[in-house]
């Protein structure tokens, strides 16, 4: 059996679960999943700033928003990261 899914995640899709179910005709001893994703890196400094500052508005404490944001050069570059479960 093969699956062949391709898609474009989009940001947007931040912080959600997409699915993909599928039935199996019969018993299965494996499974296996290739995956792949670009860009690893957010290579635009600028673009990774803003991102960056906007998610410090939401989840910092407003005491503490000030220093966050005056260390935000030591997340560059900006890592994508998606979690397959």
């Amino acid at each position: 059996m093969l699956i062949d899914i391709k898609t474009t995640v989009k940001p947007e899709d931040s912080r959600t679960h997409i699915r993909y179910p599928f039935t199996l005709d019969q018993p299965a001893h494996a499974l296996r999943i290739r995956f792949e994703y670009s860009p690893k890196l957010l290579e635009d400094d600028s673009k990774a700033r803003r991102l960056l500052e906007q998610s410090m508005e939401l989840y910092v404490l407003p005491e503490q928003r000030e220093l966050a944001i005056a260390g935000i050069d030591r997340y560059l570059p900006l890592s994508n990261l998606i979690t397959l479960s």
